[in-house]
């Protein structure tokens, strides 16, 4: 059965809980666990120290997300942005690698407000 499902985000203040008191790190681990063998790619949110960077280093998350990483951006810079050509170049291969016909370039213009077709 394939799962609905493009990826899971873990959000920052569960992993900020988490990287301040250790009791909630199995909530985290079992979560990337799991994805991982379900082949579901993991977004760390929260990443705002060196400290938090590291701790998500340990837990092998593919990506992280937070001010220590990136400032926010207007969506016009980040539509032009050399990285998010890169992201969107990786998420059509895995998008095609699922069978999915249509396109990251497709998905992206119906995000913008794009009509279908």
């Amino acid at each position: 059965m394939e799962l609905p499902v493009d990826g899971i985000k873990i959000d920052r203040v569960v992993f900020q809980q988490a990287a301040l008191d250790q009791r909630f790190m199995p909530l985290i681990e079992g979560t990337i666990a799991t994805a991982k063998m379900l082949e579901i790619p993991v977004v760390i949110e929260g990443i705002e120290t060196l400290s938090h960077l590291s701790i998500a280093r340990t837990l092998n998350a593919e990506y992280i997300q937070g001010y220590f990483v990136s400032r926010p951006a207007s969506i016009p810079d980040t539509l032009d942005s050399a990285k998010f050509k890169r992201q969107l170049a990786a998420y059509e291969m895995r998008k095609a690698a699922r069978g999915d016909s249509q396109t990251a370039n497709e998905s992206l213009r119906l995000c913008l407000g794009a009509k279908p077709g």
